[in-house]
């Protein structure tokens, strides 16, 4: 990939978010309808080419090469992260399928709180002040977005109960051990992140191939189009992402990109008139606060 200078990362990242909360609002408007395993395999068949023509002809062949060269201890390890990506993703967008974007977003975009109490478990890692206020924060958009009236404890009994909430932060909580996963492997396994992205984004239809397989419908031939845009999102906010992660800190890159979670709410609210746009654009701006605190610490 092309050197970046620090100074654009943040312009990087912050389109991302945009280009990742339109793709999650695009998701629910078009192929709420369809089996989201099926979605999934057929958008990130999408994603796979526009993301080679995003890095460019170049880095395609580095890219290549640098998969056809990895050991088999890291194919392994990248198969065991990849089922596990797939698995968060599905639930994600079962979870689109079922509930409101403008509810799912804010919720599924947790992954951090989930993220460093795994680190301190595993890893031994020491939490900072600054962290623990952001997981109450990011607890607290939890409790705001299933906020509906009645007694203090009915948001999170609601959290518990309805189907959405219980899919989106499984989702966060699948994807945090994704996140933990995959940063040994680009730090300790010698992996690049241009190879990783493309390894993510290709094993994802093959882990789910044989689900696809049982699920497919003909009507997808009729809406490639509507799926060639769907990969776009993915492929170029990966691209994206990339860039951002790769030209300033990961502290500075991941609440940035949180924000999409705002982006989500407002274009969910606004085009498909979902209920209570307001408490959601809190809840999804806790939530990036609480992203916030927990990467700055």
């Amino acid at each position: 990939m092309v050197e970046i200078p620090s100074s654009y990362g943040v312009a990087y990242a912050g389109t991302g978010a945009v280009i990742w909360g339109a793709f999650l609002f695009y998701l629910k408007y078009h192929f709420s309808e369809y089996p989201p395993a099926l979605v999934l395999a057929v958008t990130n068949v999408f994603s796979v080419a526009w993301f080679l023509a995003a890095v460019g002809l170049t880095a395609n062949r580095t890219v290549v090469d640098g998969i056809v060269s990895l050991p088999p201890s890291d194919w392994v390890a990248a198969f065991v992260v990849v089922s596990v990506f797939s698995l968060g993703l599905l639930m994600l967008y079962h979870a689109l399928a079922v509930g409101d974007v403008s509810y799912v977003a804010p919720l599924s975009k947790l992954s951090p709180a989930f993220v460093l109490p795994l680190e301190v478990i595993v890893l031994g890692q020491f939490l900072k002040p600054v962290q623990v206020m952001g997981i109450i924060i990011a607890t607290g958009a939890v409790y705001i977005a299933n906020y509906q009236g009645g007694g203090l404890h009915e948001p999170f009994r609601t959290a518990i109960s309805a189907r959405p909430a219980r899919l989106a932060l499984a989702s966060a909580l699948l994807l945090g051990i994704v996140d933990v996963s995959q940063r040994a492997l680009l730090q300790d396994g010698g992996i690049t992140p241009e190879v990783w992205t493309l390894v993510k984004l290709a094993g994802v239809p093959l882990v789910l191939s044989p689900i696809v397989w049982r699920n497919w419908t003909s009507s997808v031939w009729a809406d490639l189009r509507k799926f060639a845009v769907a990969g776009a999102f993915v492929g170029v906010g990966e691209w994206l992402t990339a860039l951002a992660f790769s030209s300033v800190p990961a502290s500075v890159a991941s609440p940035i990109i949180s924000l999409q979670a705002i982006v989500a709410v407002v274009l969910g609210g606004i085009i498909l008139g979902e209920d209570r746009l307001a408490l959601r654009l809190v809840a999804a701006g806790s939530a990036a606060v609480g992203v916030a605190l927990i990467a700055l610490g």
